[in-house]
C-alpha cells in the first residue's frame, strides 16, 4: 500500500526522534568494576547524596547539619593526601550589591585545594563550584545535591590522580539567596588562583546535565573531550537576551574585575532542566527521580562522566591564558548527545556573508540570463526543438531557475501561507481553551503541531499536484529553489542578528541554506550526467507522473521511453536515487538541528509558566519549530502515499482533542504555588525596642486565574463564619507579570510562632534605630533564632553602608558565642538606587549592627518627615524553626496536583517587619 518514499521519509524522522529519545536520559550507568577503573563511584555519590535529601536553607540548623557532613567527608577523602588541602571557611565576610538589594553575608563556604604537579606562574588553576544550601521549601536533590556529591567524588578522582593544574572547589552555601556563597569565594585568597571555572546547577529535576552557557570559544576545547554532552548556543543567547531571568554562580565568577566584584574568569555553566514542576518544591528529592531512583542514578552518572572527562581535560591540558582567542564566543550545538559541533563566532559571520553573497550572485545571473538572453531560453516541462540537443545547449544550474517555466510556482508559498495560518489557529486554540495543557501533556502537545504541520503542507501540495498535475520531479525541482530562496531571506536577518546583537544560537540557518544550495545545484548534475532524448506522449507522462509518485520503488527504472528535456523523465528513468541524495542533502542538517532545539526547547520550557513564564511564548515557538522540521519535506510531499495524510489527520484529531480537553496539572506534573507568611509588628521607638504582633498576613502567589480558586480551599481564609465576605485580596502583576498574589489575615490561633521565644524579651525580634546625622542612621537588630534580617529604607536610597554582627543577647534557647567581628563596607555604585539591605549571620544569637549613609535629595527630607524605614527578620520552618501555622493548613487542604514553593526573593517563609520613623 505504501510507496518506498513513504517509507523512506517516515523512516528518516522515525530515526531522529527515536536517537534524540534514547539519548535524552544520559549514559547507561557502567558496571562496578568499570566504576572503580574510572576511579569514580555512583554507589557513593548516591549514598552522599541521600545525607544532603531535607530542605536545608542558610537560615536552618538542617544546613550546619549538612554543612558538617560534606565537611565530614572531604576530610575523610583528603586525610592522607599532603598535596589536598581543606579549608573550614567561616571567617570571609563581604559586603556587596545584588542586582537592586545591598548584601552583608558571613560565609561558611567550605573549600578544597588540589595542588597541581606545575609550577603555577600564571594562577592559571581551575575552579569546580556547586552549592550545598537549598531553599525552605525542597531537600534540593538535583538543586544542588547532586552536583555536591560529583564534586566530592571529582575530590576523589583527584586524590588518586594529581593533576598538572591546581584545582580549586568551592562547594559553597547561600546560593539560592542571591548567589552569596560565590561572592564570599572571591573574597578568599584561593580565588587568586584560578583563571577558569566549571559551575555545576540545578534548574529542574534530573534529566542530562546541560551545558547552558559558556565565556568563549576557548572553554569549548576541553567539552569535546566528553564522550556524552549535551549543549547548544541558544540557551546563552536567551541568556544575555535576559529571555533566562534566573541566576548562577557563573554570573559571579565571569563578570570582570572591575565590576562588584567579579570573578573575571573564563568558564562554563552546566545544569540540569528536564521536571521543572518539582524545582523547589519536595518533589525535588530522591523519591522524586522515580523508582527505586534509578533515574536519578543515571542522570548523576552523566553529571560525574562529565565532570571527570572535562575536568581532566581542562586540568591537564596546557593552559592558554591570556591567549588572544580565549574570550572569543563561540557558536556551538551538539549532534544526538556524543559530538560537540564548535566553532568561533567570526567563523560563523564569515559563512553567513559568504552564503548571503553566493544568493545574490545566483539571483543576479539567472536575472541577467533572463533578461538579456545570454542563453538559449529552454524549459524544464518543454520539449526542444528536434534540431536541438543537450550538446547544442548547455544548461548550467543558474539558466535551469532563470529559463525554468513558471507552471508550479506558487504552490509552495501557498503551502506556506496556510501552514503558518493553520499553526497560528492551533496555537489561539490552545491559549484560549486550555492555555496551561502543555505543562502536563508535552508530547500531545507536540503530536498536535506536528501532525498540523505535515497536513498544511501535504493537502495543498498533494492536491495541487491532482488538480493541475506537473511532472513530479518538476514540482520538487521548482519547490527545492523556492525553500532555497526562503532560507536565504532567513539567512539575511540571521546574519544581521549576529553582526548586531551577538546571537549564535542561529547557526543552524546558515547550515540549512548550504545544505539546500548542495541540493540545488545536484540540478546541473542531473542534466549532466543524464543528457539523453526521449519521446512520451503528454497523456503518458501525466499517466505516469501520477502513479511513479506515489508507487514506484526507491531504484525501480521505468521502460517507457521519452525524448523530452524535462528532468523529471530522465531522473525516474535513469536516477531515480537523485531524489534521495536531494532530499537528505536538504533535510539532514535542518531536522537534526531543529529537532535538537526543539526537544530542548519542549522538555527546559514547557512548566516554567507557574514561575512567571510566557505561556504564549512557549506555544509559538515549538509552533514554529514545529513547522520548520517538517518544512525539508515539502518538495518530496508529493511523492508520499495519501493513506499517510489520512493516518495523520486522525492522530492530529485524537492528539488535539486531548490536549484541549485533559487536565493542564496532575500529581505528576503539579501546580507550584508560592507561600509566604508576613508577621506586622508594633513599630520601633525609643522607649520600645521589642516591637509586638499585631496581625499576620498570610500570602500566595500563583498563575493567573489560580488564585481565588485556590485560596477558597483554606480554612483561614473564610474568615469569620457569621459573614459570608472573607478579607481575601487578590492582584495580579504585584510579584510579577502574569502571576496572581492573594493575601488574607490569619486568625490568632494560626498566628506562627519562633522556639524558645520570651514575651518580656521579644516574641520575635529586638532593635532600635538612631539617626547619626542629616544622611546617616545607625540600626541594630537581632531575631530570635535566626541569622537573616533586613533593613528597608523607604523614603531614602542607600548610598553607602558598612555592617558587622556582635553578641547577641540570648532572645532565644539555642545560641551560639560569636565574638564582634570587623566592619565590611559597601560604597553603592553611582546610578543604581538602593532602599534594602540584606544581613547574613553564620551563627545563631548575634546581633546585626549596621551604619547607613542615605542620599541627601528625598522628597521626605524636603517636607521634614524625615527618614522613614522598616526593619526585619525572617525565619523557615523545620526543627528548631518557625512553627507555621498557615503552612501546614496549605499542606493538608490544597489539591493534590499543587506543590508549595517559595518565592527566590522571599528570603524566608515568615518574615516579621516593624517600621521606624527617624
Amino acid at each position: 500500500m505504501f510507496s518506498s518514499a513513504t517509507a523512506f521519509v517516515s523512516f528518516f524522522y522515525l530515526a531522529v526522534f527515536t536517537s534524540l529519545y534514547l539519548t535524552q536520559y544520559g549514559p547507561s550507568l557502567p558496571s562496578l568494576q568499570k566504576q572503580d577503573e574510572l576511579g569514580m563511584s555512583v554507589r557513593r555519590a548516591y549514598r552522599d547524596l541521600y545525607q544532603l535529601n531535607l530542605p536545608h536553607p542558610y537560615n536552618s540548623r538542617q544546613n550546619d547539619y549538612v554543612r558538617n557532613f560534606v565537611l565530614g567527608r572531604l576530610q575523610q577523602i583528603t586525610k592522607e593526601r599532603d598535596f589536598i588541602h581543606v579549608d573550614d571557611d567561616i571567617n570571609t565576610n563581604a559586603a556587596f550589591l545584588d542586582r537592586s538589594r545591598g548584601v552583608y553575608f558571613q560565609g561558611m563556604n567550605i573549600l578544597v585545594k588540589v595542588d597541581g604537579t606545575d609550577n603555577m606562574t600564571n594562577n592559571d588553576g581551575v575552579l569546580f563550584s556547586a552549592h550545598f544550601d537549598s531553599v525552605s521549601t525542597a531537600p534540593g536533590a538535583t538543586d544542588d545535591g547532586m552536583s555536591v556529591a560529583a564534586l566530592m567524588q571529582m575530590v576523589t578522582f583527584l586524590s588518586n590522580n594529581r593533576p598538572r593544574r591546581t584545582a580549586v572547589f568551592n562547594i559553597n552555601n547561600g546560593e539560592e539567596n542571591g548567589l552569596h556563597g560565590a561572592h564570599a569565594f572571591l573574597h578568599h585568597p584561593w580565588s587568586n588562583l584560578t583563571s577558569s571555572f566549571l559551575n555545576f546547577e540545578g534548574a529542574g529535576s534530573g534529566g542530562r546535565p546541560f551545558l547552558f552557557r559558556t565565556t568563549s570559544y576557548d572553554v569549548l576545547k576541553d567539552f569535546r573531550a566528553a564522550s556524552h554532552i549535551h549543549a547548544n548556543a541558544i540557551s546563552q543567547d536567551a541568556w544575555d537576551r535576559g529571555v533566562i531571568r534566573s541566576d548562577t554562580d557563573y554570573s559571579v565568577y565571569s563578570a570582570p574585575r572591575t565590576s562588584s566584584p567579579g570573578g573575571g574568569m573564563q568558564g562554563a555553566d552546566i545544569a540540569f532542566y528536564h521536571g521543572r514542576s518539582r524545582y523547589h518544591t519536595m518533589d525535588d528529592s530522591i523519591r522524586g527521580m522515580g523508582y527505586d531512583g534509578a533515574g536519578g542514578r543515571r542522570s548523576l552518572w552523566a553529571l560525574m562522566e562529565l565532570l571527570r572527562t572535562v575536568g581532566n581535560s581542562m586540568l591537564n591540558s596546557q593552559s592558554e591564558s591570556g591567549a588572544g582567542d580565549e574570550k572569543e564566543k563561540a557558536a556551538y550545538f551538539e549532534l544526538f548527545g556524543v559530538y560537540l559541533v564548535a566553532f568561533r563566532f567570526r567563523t560563523l559571520l564569515v559563512v553567513e556573508m559568504v552564503l548571503v553573497s553566493i544568493g545574490i550572485i545566483i539571483g543576479l545571473l539567472a536575472v541577467a540570463q533572463r533578461l538579456l538572453g545570454f542563453v538559449p531560453r529552454l524549459s524544464l516541462g518543454t520539449p526542444a526543438p528536434s534540431s536541438q540537443t543537450a550538446a547544442d545547449n548547455p544548461i548550467t544550474w543558474t539558466t535551469a531557475i532563470a529559463h525554468i517555466s513558471f507552471r508550479g510556482y506558487g504552490r509552495f508559498l501557498l503551502a506556506l501561507i496556510l501552514g503558518t495560518g493553520a499553526q497560528v489557529g492551533l496555537v489561539v486554540g490552545f491559549l484560549r481553551l486550555n492555555p496551561n495543557t502543555i505543562h502536563a501533556h508535552p508530547v500531545a502537545t507536540s503530536i498536535a503541531v506536528f501532525t498540523l504541520a505535515y497536513l498544511s503542507l501535504a493537502i495543498p501540495l498533494q492536491g495541487a499536484q491532482r488538480l493541475r498535475p506537473i511532472p513530479a520531479s518538476k514540482q520538487r525541482i521548482v519547490i527545492l529553489i523556492e525553500l532555497y530562496a526562503l532560507t536565504w531571506a532567513l539567512l539575511v536577518g540571521t546574519s544581521t542578528l549576529t553582526r548586531r546583537f551577538g546571537i549564535a544560537g542561529l547557526s543552524w540557518i546558515p547550515f540549512w541554506n548550504g545544505s539546500l544550495l548542495v541540493a540545488v545545484t545536484s540540478v546541473l548534475f542531473e542534466r549532466r550526467l543524464w543528457g539523453i532524448s526521449r519521446q512520451v506522449d503528454t497523456a503518458e507522462l501525466r499517466q505516469e507522473e501520477t502513479e511513479d509518485s506515489e508507487t514506484m520503488p526507491l531504484l525501480q527504472k521505468s521502460d517507457r521511453p521519452t525524448d523530452s528535456l524535462v528532468l523529471d523523465e530522465r531522473i525516474k528513468d535513469e536516477a531515480p536515487f537523485l531524489w534521495i541524495l536531494q532530499f537528505l542533502f536538504s533535510a539532514v542538517a535542518p531536522v537534526v538541528n531543529l529537532s535538537t532545539f526543539f526537544t530542548l526547547w519542549i522538555g527546559s520550557m514547557h512548566q516554567t509558566v507557574p514561575d512567571g513564564g510566557s505561556v504564549g511564548i512557549v506555544y509559538a515557538l515549538i509552533s514554529i519549530l514545529a513547522f520548520l522540521i517538517v518544512l525539508p519535506s515539502a518538495p518530496f510531499v508529493h511523492k508520499i502515499h495519501r493513506v499517510l495524510t489520512v493516518i495523520t489527520f486522525v492522530i492530529f484529531i485524537m492528539s488535539t482533542t486531548y490536549a484541549l480537553f485533559a487536565s493542564p496539572f496532575t500529581q505528576d506534573a503539579r501546580l507550584k504555588v508560592f507561600f509566604a507568611h508576613e508577621v506586622e509588628l508594633t513599630n520601633l521607638t525609643a522607649t520600645i525596642p521589642h516591637p509586638r504582633i499585631t496581625r499576620a498576613v498570610a500570602q500566595i502567589n500563583v498563575i493567573e486565574g489560580y488564585g481565588p480558586r485556590l485560596v477558597t480551599t483554606l480554612p483561614s481564609s473564610w474568615g469569620d463564619a457569621d459573614h459570608e465576605d472573607s478579607d481575601v485580596e487578590c492582584e495580579a502583576g504585584k510579584l510579577q507579570a502574569g502571576i496572581t498574589t492573594c493575601t488574607w489575615a490569619l486568625p490568632p490561633a494560626l498566628y506562627p510562632s519562633t522556639p524558645g521565644a520570651s514575651e518580656d524579651k521579644g516574641a520575635w525580634l529586638v532593635a532600635n534605630a538612631t539617626r547619626l546625622g542629616p544622611v546617616s542612621l545607625r540600626v541594630e537588630i537581632e531575631g530570635v533564632e535566626t541569622r537573616s534580617c533586613r533593613i528597608y529604607v523607604d523614603s531614602h536610597a542607600i548610598r553607602r553602608y558598612r555592617a558587622r554582627t556582635r553578641q547577641g543577647s540570648s532572645l532565644g534557647k539555642k545560641t551560639e558565642s560569636s565574638a564582634d567581628v570587623a566592619w565590611s563596607t559597601f560604597e553603592v555604585p553611582h546610578g543604581v538606587e538602593v532602599h534594602l539591605l540584606t544581613l547574613w549571620s553564620r551563627t545563631w544569637g548575634s546581633r546585626f549592627e549596621v551604619e547607613l549613609d542615605v542620599d541627601d535629595e528625598s522628597a521626605a527630607d524636603s517636607q521634614g518627615e524625615g527618614i522613614a524605614g522598616r526593619v526585619s527578620c525572617t525565619w523557615n520552618d523545620g526543627p528548631d524553626g518557625a512553627h507555621i501555622p498557615a503552612l501546614e493548613e496549605a499542606r493538608r487542604f490544597l489539591p493534590e496536583w499543587v506543590a508549595i514553593s517559595n518565592w527566590k526573593t522571599m528570603d524566608g517563609l515568615v518574615e516579621a517587619i516593624s517600621g521606624f520613623v527617624l
